[in-house]
């Protein structure tokens, strides 16, 4: 069974894997140069565009029929190698996000980084809401671990819905999952932890303290499509916010 990462950055933090599997193959592919670490197998790949545009490219592809994606700055616990073989009944397996439960409340958090401008993300909401899809589907992930098997498929709807804004991947993977038939389980196991965060990417304040201003009509702004929604304030904490809005 293969392992893979992908590094597009310098500045990636890479850890020492206190634990290894003699039944995993871990392969690295990197863009950059990076200073070499066990167990992993180094294969450089070409930097198209920009690192964001490549990283995305090779995560949401993925270039094997059967294998665990992981985060250079993840470290396995020994959980991961005990349960991973659980897994194999599955497509598809992700992290389950320990406090985000909807496609929404995505939203919400990359209106807060800020990702996306509110208008634009309103104007997504209801592009979306046009395709039929579940608001409150109860899953949000984290996609730094996960396994996929024979799943070009939703790779490619995933990538499809991925160059859209061309930054985080969350939003994308939920509308795979729902045009795909695939088996996914979004899993709350405690396989993997951080090693390091990289600095930010997502730094506009401008547009960060507008989206802020403009919150306060999000939940009005989506009863107009009769979406119903409630804020996450468990989510909220997380970002720093202590306020009911």
């Amino acid at each position: 069974m293969i392992i893979y990462t992908v590094i597009t950055e310098e500045n990636c933090p890479v850890p020492d894997q206190e634990v290894i599997d003699s039944r995993f193959k871990y392969i690295c592919l990197h863009s950059v140069e990076v200073e070499k670490k066990y167990p992993w197998t180094y294969v450089k790949i070409k930097k198209e565009n920009n690192e964001l545009y490549t990283y995305a490219k090779y995560k949401i592809l993925c270039p094997f029929e059967e294998s665990f994606f992981v985060d250079a700055k993840l470290v396995f616990t020994n959980t991961f190698y005990q349960i991973c073989e659980n897994f194999y009944h599955y497509d598809i397996v992700v992290n389950k996000h320990p406090y985000r439960t909807s496609f929404l409340d995505e939203v919400v958090d990359w209106l807060i980084l800020p990702v996306f401008r509110y208008e634009d993300a309103i104007e997504y909401i209801q592009d979306v809401k046009n395709m039929g899809y579940p608001f409150m589907s109860g899953n949000a992930c984290l996609t730094n671990l996960m396994y996929r098997k024979n799943a070009n498929d939703f790779n490619r709807v995933w990538w499809m819905n991925w160059l859209q804004f061309k930054k985080r991947n969350q939003l994308s993977f939920y509308l795979a999952d729902f045009y795909t038939s695939k088996k996914v389980l979004y899993t709350a196991q405690d396989c993997v932890r951080v090693f390091k965060h990289q600095p930010p990417r997502w730094t506009n304040s401008e547009m960060r303290e507008y989206n802020l201003k403009k919150l306060v009509c999000f939940q009005k702004d989506l009863q107009k499509m009769n979406i119903e929604y409630k804020f996450n304030y468990e989510a909220l904490l997380t970002r720093g916010f202590n306020f009911v809005v």
